[in-house]
């Protein structure tokens, strides 16, 4: 008979997938390829606008795409709300990253940041460092939109820019390339059924018990 402490750490893991359609999930994003740039950092804040789904969510993450960053920029995204169909007020810092390759970076926040459903939001770049006249450092796009996620959320069409007190306004009909990640809300501030963490790891618990022969046998 197979060792009952890992047919018991299986079922774990197993009952962790079975509850997890929600966890680690895509909540909404624009996957495609990159097909141009959107704008240089260093001269404006760069936006790119989703609408959550029908349900609440928690926001663990969002993956951006960013061009080879000259002089290695940091690179900051935050969470604005909306104001009329361009970003209004900084809600939340998610995450700062140094650009040092064309590549898609992860912004993680501290802890995860609740959505409202059927919201409209705005995620903002912005940079701390970039040199003045570097025409790199972009926000990538992609068009047209390459939607994913969970029902009822979409995608801002377009790449939306400010510079100093000036209004907002749309750079270009081309759309940033991010993946905003999370979970379902349960309510209580916590993901549904149990944490994101506590169910990745239940994943890569079973996927590494699948590969490994139990030395005793019956």
């Amino acid at each position: 008979m197979k060792n009952p402490i890992n047919r018991l750490l299986i079922l774990l893991a197993a009952a962790l997938v079975i509850h997890a359609p929600a966890s680690c999930a895509v909540i909404v994003g624009n996957t495609g390829g990159v097909t141009n740039a959107g704008g240089q950092t260093e001269n404006f804040l760069l936006a790119g606008g989703f609408l959550s789904p029908t349900v609440a969510t928690l926001l663990t993450s969002v993956n951006a795409t960013f061009e080879a960053g000259v002089g290695s920029p940091n690179i900051t995204l935050g969470l604005y709300n909306d104001a009329s169909g361009v970003p209004g007020t900084l809600l939340n810092t998610i995450d700062t990253q140094t650009v040092t390759a064309q590549a898609s970076y992860l912004f993680t926040p501290g802890s995860s940041l609740a959505l409202n459903a059927a919201t409209q939001y705005w995620l903002v770049a912005s940079c701390s460092n970039c040199l003045s006249g570097v025409t790199a450092n972009n926000w990538s796009t992609h068009d047209p939109i390459t939607l994913s996620g969970m029902a009822g959320a979409s995608v801002t069409t377009g790449i939306f820019f400010k510079s100093g007190s000036d209004p907002w306004g749309s750079l270009s009909t081309r759309t940033p390339i991010f993946q905003v990640n999370g979970d379902i809300d349960n309510g209580a501030g916590i993901p549904e059924p149990s944490s994101v963490a506590l169910v990745c790891a239940g994943l890569s618990l079973a996927a590494w018990l699948s590969r490994r022969k139990s030395p005793q046998t019956e």
